[in-house]
């Protein structure tokens, strides 16, 4: 569902959080409902924890959430970045670790610095620009790799600094 008049449209980018008044924020584009649905079940599941939500100019059905999150285990508090990329009805969860049970994996100044710049789409990739303080970096998802509706994948962090073993 790619748009045809991209002067017509403008990049979306989000970062109030509330399902109240998400879909009013949005009229300005006329996006997928499924996407719509989305967002509005990943604000409820995740309050407080979203940064922010980009939605590329040209596309309809294509959206990226980035988040962080945290919860409690036995001994220790363990911490997530989080990329949630919509497709067209397909999921892809991009989460790194922020701190485990080794502690944090990611030096503290850098933590909830990094920051979607820009979302493309050419064919079948989603392409993140993201950004942080010391490093930039592109991050090309190809949702052919991915069959499942939702798919959940945990990498290293990009700004993960720790030695190697």
């Amino acid at each position: 569902m790619i748009m045809n008049d991209k002067n017509l449209t403008a990049r979306i980018v989000v970062e109030d959080f509330e399902i109240k008044g998400l879909r009013d924020k949005l009229a300005s584009r006329k996006l997928c409902p499924h996407l719509l649905d989305y967002l509005s079940k990943v604000i409820a599941i995740h309050e407080g924890g979203i940064r922010k939500i980009n939605i590329p100019s040209s596309h309809q059905n294509v959206g990226v959430i980035l988040l962080g999150s945290s919860r409690l285990e036995d001994t220790y508090l363990e911490m997530h970045d989080e990329l949630h990329i919509f497709y067209d009805g397909k999921v892809i969860i991009i989460r790194w670790d922020i701190r485990d049970e080794n502690g944090l994996c990611v030096p503290d100044e850098e933590l909830s610095s990094l920051e979607i710049e820009k979302v493309s789409v050419k064919g079948k990739f989603v392409i993140l620009t993201l950004s942080s303080p010391k490093i930039d970096f592109f991050l090309p998802i190809n949702l052919d790799l991915y069959d499942g509706e939702k798919t959940i994948i945990d990498i290293p962090h990009p700004l993960n600094q720790r030695p190697a073993p």
